[in-house]
């Protein structure tokens, strides 16, 4: 996505969402020029699934509406080059089933706790999974695409397709035609030189 492109989107979703998803947070987007340092709210996995996504989704069919009225498509032209990345989020129970009483154990002897749950200073599961959080931020494939525009029709393909039909339906080629030009050539100069000794022959009959 362009940033011209992403700028219409960031503006949208924080009309309507009151919040950005986080990969929008981008020094390029301007949402006011009067103060441009000013960066939204983040929005969390439940804003982002329940409107950021729908905002996403309205601008790509151009159904989305803010306030009744429906937001028009962005005149935003192509750019030259720019650099997009795609991410995934997902979640899970930490710590998971199968590792909680190893974790309740080293976070207890961190603290320095019992790990009794009958005292009210030992961290249990529940106090863990309350206050613990842990996050891995990882490239999925270490791969990259690379796209490039190219024209479709460029003046020689013109040039080749009328050559070639001119070859399928008269069987010309540059040859033929360089001939047929010097012919017309060859018999407009000759027709005009005819003329003119007519012309000279006459006007000395008169005389």
């Amino acid at each position: 996505i362009s940033a011209s492109v992403m700028q219409f989107c960031v503006f949208n979703m924080k009309k309507k969402c009151s919040c950005i998803v986080v990969y929008m947070d981008r020094p390029d987007i301007v949402l006011s020029e009067d103060n441009p340092y000013m960066k939204p709210k983040i929005c969390n996995l439940k804003e982002e699934r329940t409107c950021a996504d729908q905002v996403l989704e309205g601008l790509a069919l151009g159904t989305l509406e803010i306030d009744g009225e429906k937001v028009p498509d962005p005149d935003c032209p192509s750019p030259c080059v720019y650099t997009t990345y795609t991410y995934t989020v997902s979640q899970s129970e930490y710590p998971s089933s199968a590792v909680k009483d190893k974790v309740v154990e080293e976070v207890n002897k961190q603290k320095g706790t019992s790990s009794d749950e009958e005292d009210a200073s030992s961290w249990t599961i529940e106090r863990i999974r309350d206050n613990y959080l842990k996050v891995h931020i990882y490239f999925e494939e270490l791969s990259t695409l690379e796209m490039e525009r190219h024209p479709s029709y460029l003046i020689s393909n013109l040039i080749g397709d009328v050559g070639g039909q001119l070859g399928l339906l008269l069987g010309m080629n540059i040859c033929s035609l360089v001939q047929f030009t010097d012919y017309i050539i060859r018999f407009s100069f000759f027709k005009g030189f005819m003329n003119l000794v007519r012309l000279y022959k006459a006007r000395k009959r008169e005389k």
